[in-house]
């Protein structure tokens, strides 16, 4: 509810939004400062708030509630269904409570139970009444996790999609980043799917929990599918994913490969829609250019077909490539966050262009990639000869090892820090 609303108004009005969401949440936390053993007695009584939720985890034997790990979502996302096949190898039985949002997947796939609740403060009931040792939280950042890890009553392990800090804008107050960082501090572990957490520990002096693993979304499968392009045609790449404006638009760099004769496939987030007033460049150069392609938005394994008959895989952000000052994120953000197009370029045996000064996704993509491309200026004052010579180098690449990070891969290391969290006796009282 919280998103739905904060993202429909302007700026200044989500900050307010956010100032007075923020004060409330330290407010309620205050007012929850109890022993745990009462929050369990109140998750109880409350259960008539979240019948399906308590039939679910009332359903669960006694006797195996210590294999079983409650996944907490506030937006629902499909990073909780990779951690959960994961988590299902290493021994652990997850379970799905999510609030918002439809599901844009089957979650009887990746979950024995799962259960729809409606909001923050049902989420932290069903934690309470959880009977089991371990709760695993994913949240679109740390400030709106805030409540679940200061409020909790039992180990919690915290996942975070983005961070507030990283933010330049003024939508953030500070109240806002009072809460993420001490929603991190409050959590017995967290999984990291980039290093944009440590590098706010390393600038800013955030307190990061005693438990910590990184696990980049990993990889569904051990090996790359099978790429369909044709070495000596045409050159394809794909930009798949979420396209800002101003700084974030991708308008130079896809003009530069459209005039040197390079066909660029566009899919944008479902919620972007073509007639929006900040996509109308694209609609511009779709009408400009025959090279230029935004095609609507697809799902499932027509997006992985879509993918293997493209060259390569496209991940830019243009202040790197042409030397301009970052004004909405921070540097140490764009450095160090993750990238799931990436990892979908990487299973889809894809070359990657990206530009080295997203450091963290440069390594991935160097490492695990059939190719990279540095995206540079010099690269995009004559990228053909170089795309061509890279398609060589390609063609003639050795496959991959990718089951370090795979589910398969993945599996013994959470399974291992799962344990490790429940099997703290220092649980941390807040």
């Amino acid at each position: 509810m919280y998103e739905s609303i904060s993202f429909s108004l302007p700026n200044r009005c989500r900050t307010l939004m956010k100032v007075v969401f923020g004060s409330a949440l330290i407010f309620i936390a205050g007012c929850l400062r109890i022993p745990a053993p009462a929050k369990r007695r109140f998750g109880r009584w409350l259960r008539f708030t979240f019948p399906a939720a308590a039939q679910t985890l009332d359903s669960i034997p006694q006797d195996r509630l210590k294999n079983y790990v409650l996944f907490i979502s506030l937006r629902p996302h499909t990073r909780e269904t990779r951690l959960a096949q994961a988590a299902r190898m290493a021994g652990w039985d997850p379970i799905l409570v999510y609030a918002g949002g439809d599901l844009k997947y089957d979650p009887s796939k990746f979950f024995r139970m799962h259960a729809r609740v409606g909001g923050l403060l049902r989420l932290l009931w069903v934690t309470w009444f959880f009977r089991g040792s371990l709760v695993h939280v994913f949240a679109p950042d740390g400030a709106q996790a805030y409540l679940l890890c200061k409020a909790k009553a039992g180990r919690v392990v915290l996942d975070i999609n983005d961070t507030c800090m990283s933010h330049l804008l003024n939508i953030n107050p500070r109240i806002w980043h009072y809460c993420e960082r001490e929603a991190i501090s409050a959590a017995d572990g967290m999984t990291h799917r980039d290093l944009r957490v440590k590098y706010l520990q390393k600038l800013y002096g955030y307190s990061l929990p005693p438990h910590n693993i990184l696990v980049e979304d990993p990889l569904t499968e051990t090996s790359p599918r099978p790429n369909k392009s044709k070495l000596g045609g045409e050159i394809h790449v794909i930009s798949s994913g979420y396209l800002g404006i101003g700084e974030n638009t991708i308008l130079r760099t896809i003009r530069a490969l459209c005039t040197n004769r390079i066909h660029v496939h566009l899919y944008t987030m479902p919620f972007q829609q073509k007639d929006d007033p900040e996509m109308r460049v694209y609609r511009e150069l779709q009408n400009e250019s025959a090279y230029f392609h935004w095609e609507e938005a697809v799902y499932g394994e027509t997006y992985w077909e879509r993918l293997s008959l493209c060259d390569f895989g496209l991940t830019s952000y243009e202040p790197f490539v042409f030397g301009e000052r970052p004004t909405l994120c921070t540097e140490d953000a764009v450095r160090g966050c993750a990238s799931s197009r990436v990892m979908d370029y990487v299973q889809a045996s894809l070359g990657i262009i990206i530009p080295p000064g997203v450091a963290f996704q440069w390594f991935m993509a160097r490492r695990y990639a059939t190719v990279a491309v540095p995206l540079t200026r010099e690269f995009l004052k004559n990228p053909r000869p170089i795309l061509e010579a890279a398609l060589r180098e390609k063609a003639k690449a050795k496959p991959k090892n990718l089951f370090p990070i795979s589910v398969y891969g993945v599996a013994p290391r959470l399974g291992r820090f799962y344990s490790e969290v429940t099997a703290d006796k220092s649980f941390r009282k807040v």
